[in-house]
């Protein structure tokens, strides 16, 4: 079993995600949690597809741990009608 995505691409979709500029924290803290959700996913089984629509709650996962650990109550992320960082 292995993480089905690189702590890069994954990064570079997070940073792609509508409102991730409103998330002002340090760069380093982002790539912890990227880093973070890439281990809790190495238990991705080999072999199983991985699609679009998983890399995206994987994506979601970064922007949950920020917004719950620096913005609790003022940002939260939201899939109408697409993955993005809203306010509460």
């Amino acid at each position: 079993m292995s993480c089905p995505f690189s702590p890069l691409s994954l990064l570079s979709k997070v940073k792609s995600i509508k409102g991730f500029d409103k998330l002002e924290i340090p760069s380093f803290r982002v790539l912890e949690i990227v880093l973070e959700v890439c281990d809790d996913w190495s238990d991705w089984p080999e072999g199983q597809g991985f699609g679009s629509s998983d890399g995206t709650y994987a994506a979601k996962d970064v922007l949950d741990n920020i917004c719950n650990s620096y913005f609790r109550g003022k940002l939260k992320t939201d899939f109408v009608p697409f993955l993005s960082v809203v306010e509460c």
